[in-house]
């Protein structure tokens, strides 16, 4: 046998490293906890939250002058009489027996705030004289689709004047906010893509989702 192989096989072997598979896993979650915490310092929507409220409100900004938006679709829906069925726009359909129209609100619909009442929002989607929808400070702290009454599930609610309901798949309808960061430019005028300021033209609101 040659000095070579005398000396290779003497040779102290190595060990074989591996990482175990908890420390694969350890790594993933450190990194995945990395990526959520940037992504949501950088999300362009918040929840409205009374923390988020303080916010604007120790930065003296005009909520008003703000953009919400809804975290759900929501259906308004209300009777039309016979001789209203040609007169109303929107869709006119037949339901459970009786003739309703529907306003439908899309999630990420592009809203303002009308006025403000103690926790109270009076939130519009629309042009048009009583087109608000009121939401309130629940238990958790959000700002959520209110009504003066709930029966089933559905809330009774004045809309446009006229007595409506809000169906049952929305009446957990949160309210969303985009997001000021800073809070730098007290005076900035912030521009609603689905209402405009200033403006009677808007978009409708049977619109696609806004995108992230």
């Amino acid at each position: 046998m040659s000095v070579k192989e005398n000396l290779h096989r003497s040779a102290p072997q190595q060990p074989n490293f591996r990482p175990s598979p908890w420390a694969w896993m350890g790594s993933a979650c450190l990194f995945l906890m990395a990526c959520i915490l940037v992504m949501s310092g950088c999300a362009t929507k918040v929840f409205y939250t009374q923390e988020y409220r303080e916010l604007v409100d120790s930065a003296h900004l005009d909520p008003t002058r703000l953009q919400f938006y809804n975290d759900k679709e929501f259906m308004i829906r209300r009777r039309v009489e016979t001789k209203e069925v040609n007169t109303q726009a929107g869709v006119v359909s037949l339901t459970e027996g009786l003739r309703v129209q529907d306003v439908r609100v899309r999630r990420g619909t592009p809203c303002r705030v009308d006025s403000v009442s103690g926790n109270f929002y009076f939130v519009r989607f629309e042009i048009g004289e009583g087109n608000v929808v009121k939401f309130y400070k629940n238990a958790y702290d959000h700002y959520q689709i209110g009504a003066e009454k709930w029966v089933r599930g559905r809330g009774n609610v004045l809309y446009g004047g006229k007595e409506c309901q809000i169906e049952r798949n929305g009446n957990d309808c949160l309210l969303l906010v985009k997001n000021y960061q800073t809070f730098r430019d007290k005076k900035q005028k912030n521009i609603a893509t689905g209402l405009r300021y200033n403006t009677d033209i808007i978009d409708t609101l049977d619109t696609g989702e806004e995108d992230e």
